[in-house]
């Protein structure tokens, strides 16, 4: 699973990544600041191992793809966050999804495309 570092502390060998399923959130804190410094930042794009625990979503075995590819991407979701339903059911037809689908895509292929 690849992902983009949120939050992450770390002191304490701990992070947050938005998943490219985008579905839930995965918590990372397999790291053992002990033997190797924690070496990820927020907007750090990673992949990763996945385990289900508890109803939530872990990552383990997290290697780094991409330093800041996405440093940006933690407030652009929090600016986008806003409270409405996930579906909008309509009169005259069936229900539509207003959620919004950010894609992964690397550095350069964002730039190419801005010069497109």
């Amino acid at each position: 699973m690849q992902g983009v570092i949120l939050w992450c502390d770390p002191d304490k060998g701990k992070a947050v990544i938005w998943c490219e399923d985008h579905g839930q959130l995965a918590y990372y804190n397999d790291h053992n600041p002990s033997v190797i410094p924690f070496a990820f930042d927020v907007g750090d794009l990673v992949i990763f191992e996945q385990k289900q625990r508890d109803g939530l979503r872990y990552a383990h075995d997290m290697k780094l793809v991409a330093s800041q590819e996405y440093p940006a991407l933690a407030d652009q979701l929090g600016r986008s966050a806003q409270p409405k339903p996930r579906l909008v059911a309509h009169a005259d037809g069936p229900a539509t999804d207003t959620g919004r689908v950010i894609v992964f895509r690397r550095k350069e292929e964002r730039q190419s495309l801005a010069l497109a």
